[in-house]
């Protein structure tokens, strides 16, 4: 069963985080080698406050194999608590369009943990979940499928 349209992964590097590091959690989260897979991972930089660079990551999978993982390698590496949260906030992070949107925490990340988080420094992953009718109440239940 095909659960997502697209997953788009972002993050943004600022000047005092290890770049390295960072880039390397993004890879571990893709759960694939772009190179390999032939998949397009964007790298720009922009200027923050207080006129800080920042470098911003972002890659987009939109063939069913690449979502599939993407989604399977998730599901695993997020405990269970983490996946029941994401399943009870449904209401929250989802809009109008199916989209559901994650944000885990950037130094948990970095530090091997899945948390999920409200805050600003994180990874950012929208998924376009695969639903017909696009109505939230199927978006639901499908989250409720793959998180409960």
């Amino acid at each position: 069963m095909k659960a997502c349209n697209t997953v788009t992964l972002g993050v943004f590097i600022r000047e005092d985080d290890d770049a390295e590091r960072v880039r390397a959690a993004f890879h571990g989260l893709l759960g694939l080698d772009p190179a390999a897979e032939k998949v397009r991972v964007s790298e720009r930089n922009a200027t923050g406050f207080s006129e800080r660079r920042i470098t911003i990551l972002e890659c987009t999978l939109s063939k069913e194999r690449h979502t599939a993982s993407f989604l399977d390698r998730l599901l695993e590496t997020l405990p269970e608590g983490q996946r029941r949260l994401l399943a009870e906030q449904k209401g929250s992070r989802t809009d109008d369009d199916c989209n559901f949107f994650i944000r885990l925490d950037k130094e948990a990340l970095l530090k091997g943990e899945h948390v999920v988080t409200d805050g600003g420094n994180c990874f950012h992953i929208r998924m376009n979940l695969s639903v017909y009718p696009k109505r939230r109440e199927k978006a639901y239940r499908l989250i409720e499928e793959l998180f409960s």
